[in-house]
């Protein structure tokens, strides 16, 4: 089971106006993981990552043992029609 913390955080950004799809992907210990986020637009995906910075004092003082999120690497999606 997540740490509220990190159902929150979905929550939140499967509402995102923009937000397409949304996967998050965990070792079995529960010790790693990744989030893949589709975003409609690059505009959609900086409305949220402006909304993050706003909140992430809020986010670390109610979860102090939150790990330091490494920055998101962003990539393309390439498909065959």
């Amino acid at each position: 089971m997540m740490p509220g913390a990190a159902q929150d955080a979905m929550k939140e950004t499967r509402a995102a106006d923009g937000c397409e799809g949304l996967y998050l992907l965990t070792s079995r210990d529960g010790r790693d993981g990744m989030a893949i986020v589709l975003w409609r637009d690059e505009s959609a995906l900086d409305a949220m990552r402006q909304r993050e910075a706003e909140h992430l004092d809020e986010i670390r003082a109610q979860n102090p043992n939150l790990p330091d999120v490494e920055s998101p690497r962003l990539y393309d999606v390439i498909s065959a029609d």
